[in-house]
This record gives structure tokens, sequence and C-alpha cells, in this order.
């Protein structure tokens, strides 16, 4: 937990997020009959509406990034989503899987994302992803509870100015908050979202509000208002996680 909360190595990463996430022990489960590769070469030949949307995204989900101006990185992400689509089928594809995706296959290999993949859709925040989007949509609800209790000020400014709060936070938690924050923070949260849950996602949430509560609180334009809650906020880790797991009372 100490090295968790500290930031995981760099050269560690890959492997304990596998670990803490319990993806190796699906992993485990399809160790002699080479599943990934049986999906992937089952969605080449598969046109879908889950592979049309894929394709539109896959250019779009890092692109500043090296290895996704390669065509190796593209076939990567490429492989992963369609064969989970077609592992998922209530779930297919949904946006902001591929940003998740495109984090992943930069700590490991295309198989290992993939059962990656499958833990955080089915085992870390199932229902997120679906076509009803349940699970997010109720975490949603709860998290404009917790804003309420813990920033009143901010969910009282919002309700005046007629902001919708969860329309605008779903994306931080569907995308768990990669490219909302600066990459060293992204991969922190990561670290700690992958041993300890969703619960992350929640306090990380909060210590972002709190933290951009002044410029909110002094704006009364609700477009404004809205863009400075949409952009990234450009902060140290530290700060992050001392307002989530220090300060807040959660």
């Amino acid at each position: 937990t100490e090295l968790v909360s500290s930031g995981i190595p760099d050269k560690l990463r890959g492997t304990l997020w596998q670990i803490c996430s319990g993806s190796i022990n699906i992993k485990k489960q399809h160790l002699y009959d080479d599943y990934y590769n049986v999906l992937v070469k089952e969605a080449l030949g598969c046109n879908s509406a889950a592979s049309e949307e894929i394709e539109k995204d896959l250019y779009r989900s890092f692109p500043n990034h090296p290895y996704y101006q390669t065509e190796t990185g593209i076939s990567c992400l490429r492989n992963v989503l369609n064969a989970y689509s077609l592992r998922n089928t209530d779930i297919g594809y949904c946006q902001s899987m591929n940003i998740v995706c495109s984090i992943l296959l930069l700590y490991m290999d295309e198989e290992s994302a993939f059962f990656m993949l499958c833990s955080i859709c089915e085992l870390l925040i199932p229902q997120y992803y679906n076509r009803t989007m349940i699970g997010s949509i109720v975490d949603q609800t709860i998290f404009e509870g917790l804003i309420s209790s813990e920033i009143p000020q901010i969910n009282e400014h919002c309700s005046n100015l007629k902001i919708p709060l969860p329309a605008i936070t779903m994306p931080w938690f569907l995308t768990l908050y990669i490219g909302y924050v600066p990459m060293e923070a992204s991969l922190r949260i990561l670290d700690s979202f992958f041993l300890h849950g969703v619960k992350v996602l929640f306090q990380v949430g909060l210590a972002l509000l709190k933290l951009k509560e002044e410029a909110i609180l002094a704006e009364t334009d609700s477009y404004k208002v809205v863009q400075i809650l949409k952009d990234s906020i450009n902060v140290s880790p530290n700060d992050i996680f001392e307002i989530a797991f220090k300060d807040l009372s959660l």
C-alpha cells in the first residue's frame, strides 16, 4: 500500500497493475487455450458496429504519444479492443475504453492489456461501459451526494447556474481521469485504483473539485464554469493525493 500511495516505479507498474487488479487470475484461467489470440483472429473477419466505432477512435486515443504514431501501436490497440468486443457482447465497445487501453499498452503486452480490460470492465467498475451504463449512472448519483456533503458551496453554485454536474463528471470516471490531470498524476491514480478499487475515483473527483473550487466560485458565467470543470488541471499528484486521502472525511 505504501509503495502504491507514493507511486509505483515504472518498471514494476505493468506487473503490479495485473496483480492488484486481479487480471492475472483471469489470465490464468486461459493459460492453455490461446483465448486472446483466438478472439483476435475471429475479429479480423468481423465487421460489426463495435469494430466500426473502434476504428474511428484508434487515432484519437493518445495521439501525441510516439507509440500511437506507429502502426504497431495502433494495431495492438485495435486488437485488444476488438477482441474484448467479442468477449463481452453486452458491452461491445464504449468510448473511453480506448483511452484506458492506450495507457495499459504502454506498460504491458497486448494480451495482458486485454485481460486488464476484462478486469476493469467486469470486476472493478462493472456496468460502466455497457449500453445502459447503469453502474456509471448510479455512481454519479452517489458522487453528486458526496459533493453536496463535502463541498456544498460548489454544489449550490452549480445548482444556481443550472449546471448538471453528473454530466460533466461522468467522463472523469469513465476515463479513470486520464486526460483530465497530468500524466504523472494519471498513473498515480491508476496505481491506487487497481489496488483500492472504485472508491479512489470518488476521492480523486472530490479532490479535483476542491482544487478548482476557488476558480469555480469566482465565476458566474455558466459556460465558463463548465469549461473550468472540463479543462485539465495542471497540479502535482501530491496535491491531489493530499486532499483525496488525507483531507477528505471519506
